[in-house]
């Protein structure tokens, strides 16, 4: 990503969607998370799609949705968070010519392994270690800031078929979150910053958790 592009995430969760023919072949438990990427052009302001494959939604956001739903609480208690910020990173992929090597993601990932400051309101819940990067890209590659909130969040209809009886029920939730093309604001004019990673994030006031995180 260059300083003058604009980054659209989506990010699309069907809610605990196990009666569909092909979910009991394969059953899966859990919000089913599905990513798409485009880039916009900042002169037609045409999007063009670069990534699309499926998240994981990690161990502590599985814990997180069920404290929620149910509004039972544990200790740490996340009854009264909410899916709210997003935050992308550097860490979840090496390049070699044009061999691309994920490095994740994890189901124990609590957070993302390289984040990139956008100059958001909060910060990554982990504090990446950036001491051994040069001093110029310390400002880059840092937990500090790496949270912005999400752009749009929409509740989407499903259409529903089981024995000859059909049904149509707001299941799917769509997050649009965007990279500004003024952000990072540590990236020079003519600078770039690879992106291989992201997450979704839960919170309440300046606490935050992972929720979701795919590479």
């Amino acid at each position: 990503m260059s300083k003058n592009q604009k980054i659209f995430l989506s990010d699309e969760y069907k809610i605990f969607d196990q009666l569909r023919k092909e979910n009991r072949q394969k059953p899966k438990a859990g919000p089913l998370g599905w990513v798409r990427a485009y880039m916009q052009n900042n002169h037609d302001l045409t999007r063009k799609l670069f990534f699309e494959g499926p998240n994981m939604v990690v161990a502590q956001g599985r814990y997180f949705v069920a404290q929620k739903i149910f509004e039972v609480g544990d200790s740490p208690n996340y009854v009264n968070y909410k899916i709210s910020h997003f935050g992308v990173g550097a860490g979840g992929a090496t390049v070699d010519g044009d061999s691309v090597t994920l490095l994740g993601p994890h189901i124990c990932d609590i957070s993302m392994y390289k984040p990139i400051n956008l100059g958001g309101p909060l910060n990554e819940p982990v504090i990446y270690d950036n001491s051994s990067l040069p001093e110029d890209l310390r400002e880059l590659y840092t937990s500090n800031g790496a949270l912005k909130p999400i752009e749009s969040i929409t509740l989407v209809s499903e259409d529903y078929e089981d024995t000859g009886d059909t049904c149509e029920y707001k299941t799917k939730v769509k997050c649009e979150c965007v990279v500004n093309n003024n952000e990072p604001p540590a990236l020079t004019v003519n600078g770039y910053v690879p992106i291989s990673e992201a997450g979704l994030y839960f919170t309440s006031g300046d606490s935050a958790r992972m929720f979701a995180h795919v590479c």
